[in-house]
């Protein structure tokens, strides 16, 4: 059983570390082995505590936790954006057995759903380079929509000089 000081201790500890977040993640790491449990902290920062000092320590911060939609044993990944789902959600099927249990994005609880949407969602950096190769074969294909009036002009011009 764990004393009241360390209790105190580790709602302190907790709080310090959530107001630094913008992204929290809860997932269940029940079946996670010690060793894929150190690989993954390499990945990410998370730590495990009870439900219900986590619980203790985002109403400290004026975040409500429902502990109940949280089952089993539960560990807190803490991120500065959304990318974090997904890579619990690579690391879940690289490591296996880590599932996805919700989280919060600014104080915002999101269920287990909406993180497994997000998680499915490409990286921020992904779309950014989706959305620059969008534009940049846009702007090619306008370049030669433009070459091609002159290259006909040109052309019928030629024509008529013969």
């Amino acid at each position: 059983m764990i004393t009241r000081e360390k209790k105190i201790a580790t709602i302190k500890n907790l709080k310090d570390k959530l107001e630094k977040a913008r992204v929290l993640v809860f997932f269940d790491f029940s079946k996670l082995k010690a060793p894929a449990q150190r690989k993954l902290k390499k990945d990410i920062y998370f730590t495990i505590a009870k439900k219900t000092l986590v619980q203790r320590a985002l109403k400290e911060l004026d975040v409500p936790l429902d502990i109940n939609a949280l089952r089993g044993p539960t560990a807190v990944a803490f991120g500065t954006d959304e990318s974090i789902f997904g890579t619990i959600a690579r690391a879940g099927k690289e490591y296996g057995l880590l599932k996805i249990l919700g989280g919060f994005i600014n104080k915002g609880f999101i269920d287990q759903n909406s993180a497994l949407e997000l998680a499915s969602l490409p990286s921020r950096k992904e779309l950014y380079g989706k959305l620059v190769w969008i534009l940049h074969s846009f702007a090619g294909g306008f370049v030669t929509v433009l070459s091609e009036v002159q290259k006909k002009f040109l052309t019928t011009l030629s024509n008529i000089k013969k």
